[in-house]
């Protein structure tokens, strides 16, 4: 599966700087790995991510603002892999096949 452009968040600028950041995911975001980007509201975090995902690489972009609990991150997901609604989060991990990044 590869990243559809329609799914990622769209901005308006152009996106500068953030290069040692980028090169710090490059170098996290390995096979298996969770890597987690935290900061406050506004610092950046969603299109750090999106530009990241753009990337050589199989991607996945998971938008899940409206989620109230943890089956709604599931069922997010699920969607975006085409699982259908009755998923597990063992199906998700299990279908996913590259990088997923979810943003809330």
């Amino acid at each position: 599966m590869w990243i559809v452009p329609s799914f990622l968040p769209r901005f308006d600028d152009t996106y500068v700087g953030r290069t040692q950041q980028h090169a710090h995911l490059a170098e996290w975001a390995v096979p298996g790995a969770i890597v987690t980007i935290v900061g406050p509201g506004g610092a950046g975090k969603t299109r750090l991510a999106a530009e990241f995902a753009v990337g050589p690489r199989e991607a996945l972009f998971v938008t899940h603002d409206a989620a109230r609990d943890r089956s709604d991150i599931v069922r997010s997901a699920a969607n975006a892999l085409e699982l259908g609604g009755d998923a597990e989060w063992s199906d998700v991990v299990g279908a996913a096949s590259g990088l997923v990044v979810f943003d809330n």
